[in-house]
């Protein structure tokens, strides 16, 4: 007999299912494998084993390494369970790759060799296929590793902010990660917390500080530590002020703990897209708990969000993210840099410093927006890329064509804006700190697919790499990798 008990996550509704002493699976409500041999003549319970499960999964889910784990019992062949075995031998924080494993097992059966494909395709079964080329498995009888399915958001390979549709299954035992080259590139043990690769390089970049592999992750001195709540919001107004530009105002309490820099994770109403979709604050009205967000239609998701009117209810995470260091600029000329959709969150950022500022907008035509309610609080400086209002290029060629200075930089937009940036601040010993949340996608940690390199090593993991979306998005631009 198997019973099942239900947990509500951040990420959605998780079925635990237990013989009635260990955990026998866990799924995502509406994945696909969804209760994959699960007794039919199941009944719902209470068990010590789903208590402890959940104790287990509020931690994981907070971004805790658990110091135990729910007694599991996993089915398998014998040799699964031996590439298992070796799998949870893999020390904390440590990689290796299916060769060592394939030679591993070799060794102990006496035999010359053995393939690291076999190794591969037993430590996660059949693989099915997964747009733009991308592939993962699913881990033994539901107690899985995850589960992902994700439909990019253009054909070029490259994903958008928040629109990219993610199904996961999370695990008690591993996780998946995948590389720029869109394929499969690492499985992870959470228990203890070791990962494997298919190659030296997967070996080197794929223990990155992760919530799914309890990783100690990169600490800074932050301005702000958030305070996640999941809690339902209403829509007081909402109005479009740009080609798929969308400005939404929200009551909800979040809005007092909100900081310039931050974000909250908005939640589709659609049950075919379980994860919310991260959303930069641009204002707020923390006296009658409002909060201003400022978006691009990029996808399903936010294409949901445009069609809000007042009195509609919204479930949203917040507040999210560090946010940017606003003592930094105390007593010093600051430049604020917003390129595309990163100049929402500046006008929160220029309500905050007092100190004198010049705000530099890039736009790519003469469709602005938020340039007048910027103006209030700076000298504003517009640059569009075809010339038709102020300068013709980008930010950086506003600096040139005004001759402009400044002590301290806070920049938010696309990568390439960022970089150059980066690489003005360097040259100029210039304070810069830059908002990398055009990366984003799911927003609270659980994707990875926000990773970026870092020039810091983590002290724990040994690895050059952050998310985003809890890390940041905010960093010194020194800190981020080329």
């Amino acid at each position: 007999m198997e019973y099942t008990n239900e947990y509500v996550s951040p990420l959605g509704k998780i079925l635990l299912a237990s013989d009635g002493h260990a955990l026998t699976g866990l799924w995502f409500e509406g994945q696909k494998y969804f209760a994959a041999k699960l007794d039919p003549d199941h009944e719902e319970k209470k068990l010590p084993v789903f208590a402890r499960t959940a104790e287990w999964l509020a931690l994981y889910f907070d971004g805790e390494k658990p110091a135990f784990i729910p007694p599991l019992t996993l089915k398998g062949t014998p040799f699964q369970k031996e590439v298992w075995e070796i799998l949870l031998e893999i020390p904390f924080g440590q990689t290796t790759t299916y060769a060592e494993i394939a030679a591993e097992i070799a060794r102990r059966r006496g035999l010359a060799s053995m393939s690291a494909q076999a190794v591969g395709t037993q430590s996660h079964l059949p693989y099915h296929p997964m747009s733009q080329g991308r592939r993962v498995g699913r881990q033994p009888d539901g107690v899985c590793g995850w589960h992902r399915k994700e439909r990019m958001a253009s054909g070029n390979g490259k994903t958008s902010a928040g629109e990219c549709d993610i199904i996961y299954v999370m695990a008690m035992s591993s996780a998946l990660t995948e590389d720029k080259r869109g394929g499969e590139l690492a499985h992870r043990d959470i228990y203890p917390n070791g990962c494997i690769g298919r190659s030296p390089r997967a070996r080197k970049t794929a223990g990155f500080s992760s919530l799914h592999c309890g990783f100690k992750q990169l600490r800074r001195k932050e301005p702000h530590m958030a305070q996640k709540k999941k809690v339902t919001a209403t829509v007081i107004s909402q109005k479009q002020i740009g080609e798929q530009i969308y400005d939404l105002w929200l009551e909800t309490k979040l809005a007092k703990d909100a900081h310039p820099g931050q974000f909250v994770a908005v939640y589709p109403r659609g049950e075919s897209m379980l994860l919310p979709r991260p959303i930069s604050i641009c204002e707020t009205d923390r006296e009658k708990n409002r909060l201003r967000l400022v978006y691009r239609v990029a996808g399903k998701g936010t294409a949901e969000f445009s069609t809000c009117k007042a009195g509609d209810r919204l479930d949203i995470l917040g507040v999210l993210g560090n946010g940017f260091p606003v003592d930094r600029a105390k007593g010093k000329h600051v430049f604020l840099m917003g390129g595309g959709i990163g100049i929402p969150p500046m006008l929160e950022l220029a309500k905050a410093i007092g100190e004198k500022k010049q705000i530099l907008l890039g736009y790519r035509n003469k469709d602005l927006f938020l340039e007048e309610d910027l103006a209030e609080y700076g000298d504003v400086y517009v640059a569009t890329e075809d010339g038709s209002v102020g300068t013709k290029g980008n930010v950086m060629d506003i600096i040139k064509a005004y001759s402009l200075h400044a002590d301290v930089i806070m920049a938010c937009g696309p990568m390439p804006m960022l970089r150059a940036i980066k690489k003005y601040a360097a040259e100029n010993g210039i304070e810069a700190y830059i908002s990398l949340e055009e990366r984003m996608a799911c927003g609270v940690g659980a994707c990875l697919g926000c990773v970026c390199r870092t020039t810091k090593v983590d002290a724990h993991s040994h690895v050059h790499n952050a998310r985003i979306c809890t890390e940041g998005p905010v960093f010194e631009a020194g800190e981020v990798a080329d």
